[in-house]
């Protein structure tokens, strides 16, 4: 008997099986994302005051390649997420994780990695975002004021 929550989404019409992750699971992916983020390129040095056009092009470039870098490491943990989450699935049960993590890349599209990761997270206390929100993007609000209890 397991006692880890489970729930059902729905991706490109077929019902996908999500399960909590455990707390090891949890440490596991904490530890896949961390060992992600020490690949990750070092931020390009800023310019010095003057610098030629040609020289602003080059950081340009710089930035959107570490941006890319950034990205790409970012969508490497979502994915590490989803496989976690889908290993009650049919199609990758009993698989492993590297297993799972290229079935996540190679039949679910970025979207889908999005909204699963996101349900995955919110079924495992990972992410604080209510589940009827996860297909629109959080709106920014402004904080209420204050309330002053002596009032």
């Amino acid at each position: 008997m397991s006692f880890l929550k489970t729930d059902t989404i729905e991706i490109n019409g077929q019902p996908l099986l999500l399960t909590e992750l455990s707390g090891l699971e949890r440490y596991e992916h904490m530890d896949y994302s961390t060992k992600l983020q020490s690949e990750a390129p070092a931020e390009p040095e800023p310019l010095a005051e003057g610098a030629s056009p040609v020289e602003h092009e080059t950081r340009l470039f710089a930035l959107q390649k570490w941006s890319q870098a950034w990205a790409k490491l970012s969508y490497l943990a979502q994915v590490n997420l989803v496989a976690y989450g889908i290993k009650g699935f049919e199609a990758v049960q009993g698989q492993s994780q590297e297993d799972r993590r290229r079935w996540v890349q190679e039949n679910l599209s970025d979207q889908s990695v999005v909204k699963v990761h996101n349900a995955v997270g919110y079924l495992s206390g990972m992410v604080f975002e209510p589940k009827d929100d996860m297909d629109e993007p959080a709106s920014e609000t402004e904080p209420a004021e204050p309330i002053d209890p002596k009032a």
